[in-house]
């Protein structure tokens, strides 16, 4: 069996050649799929920003990258102010694309690499924001099913140790055939289970066997939404070292063939989880904002460069509003609305 090296193959299917339209057509795809519209409405909560920004300061952890991170983590919460707080702090400490770790595992690696054996020592952690991550990962009981929490802990533990990994995955030579490998490397390095149980808190009345036949299906699809939607800026900045990339050498296609699987994919894994949630309508809502806040989130933020495809859907300007509706398409259950100061389209 042949082999080949990740970051550099010879294959014509590799040709440095981008066909922006080929990519343009899976993401409207994807969306079409989905009927989504756009709702005009920016999500960010600015007055969670203000209280995280004061938390950074508070905990001596100013740093220029948490602050630039900040906006983008500050979004897609639609519960309880101490959830939403809680849950934005994890993305913002530890969400691997949009912040802090994302640039520190590569410059100074032994922190996160001791971050799980610190815990169970009950030594201190190494890094600040390690230290306060610790907190908001210890604070995940008082708020969820203790299930539910025992599992996002698992995950976040899983993706503090395959960041620590995945720079290194440019040393191994990959071979066609072990189909798994780049599902298993993007599961390792993604929080998508977390993600996916965060809106599933106790003051919802959920508890774990109210998503439990739910969660492969949404950590999938949250997962490889975000690599279609991250597909552009990641081909733009010529980064190989994706999910996609990995998936079409070990199948041997295109990296843009493997952009219109991963959307078959996609529409199905979606029937699957109605299909799986059809029993508890609680929580097969509660999803259905979720999922269309995740993707309304990615398309109103530059670093994505949707707008270069054409599909962006939200122009901030005008009108103040006070309380909406995350996602906005739907009604949500009792207690999902989401209070912030946004301005939308008038």
């Amino acid at each position: 069996m042949s082999e080949k090296h990740f970051f550099v193959s010879p294959h014509p299917i590799f040709h440095p050649e981008y066909h922006i339209e080929r990519v343009s057509s899976a993401v409207k795809t994807f969306l079409d799929d989905m009927d989504f519209a756009p709702t005009n409405i920016n999500p960010v909560n600015k007055d969670l920003e203000n209280s995280m920004e004061k938390l950074m300061y508070a905990r001596g952890m100013e740093c220029e990258q948490l602050k630039r991170t900040l906006h983008l983590a500050a979004a897609l919460i639609e519960c309880t102010l101490e959830e939403k707080t809680n849950a934005a702090l994890f993305t913002w400490y530890g969400y691997r694309f949009g912040v802090y770790m994302d640039d520190r595992i590569i410059k100074d690696p032994i922190p996160f690499r001791e971050f799980g054996a610190r815990i169970l020592r009950n030594q201190q952690q190494l890094d600040p924001v390690l230290a306060a991550y610790t907190e908001v990962l210890n604070h995940m009981w008082d708020l969820y099913d203790p299930m539910v929490a025992s599992i996002i802990f698992n995950n976040t533990l899983n993706f503090v140790t395959g960041s620590c990994i995945e720079p290194e995955i440019q040393k191994v030579s990959i071979v066609q055939g072990v189909d798994r490998f780049g599902w298993y490397i993007r599961d390792l390095t993604g929080v998508g289970i977390a993600f996916a149980l965060f809106p599933y808190t106790k003051t919802g009345n959920f508890d774990i066997l109210s998503v439990i036949q739910a969660i492969p299906d949404m950590n999938f699809w949250l997962s490889t939404a975000n690599d279609l939607l991250s597909f552009h800026k990641e081909e733009s900045a010529s980064e190989t070292g994706t999910h996609i990339y990995i998936r079409a050498i070990t199948s041997n296609q295109s990296r843009y063939d493997t952009c219109d699987e991963l959307v078959a994919e996609l529409k199905k894994t979606r029937e699957t989880i109605y299909a799986a949630l059809a029993g508890n309508q609680a929580a097969l809502e509660t999803w259905k904002v979720w999922e269309r806040g995740f993707v309304e989130w990615h398309l109103i933020q530059e670093r994505y460069r949707l707008n270069d495809l054409g599909v962006v859907s939200t122009a901030v300007t005008g009108i103040t509003v006070k309380k909406i509706r995350f996602g906005g398409l739907i009604d949500p259950p009792k207690g999902l609305e989401l209070e912030i100061s946004s301005q939308v389209q008038p």
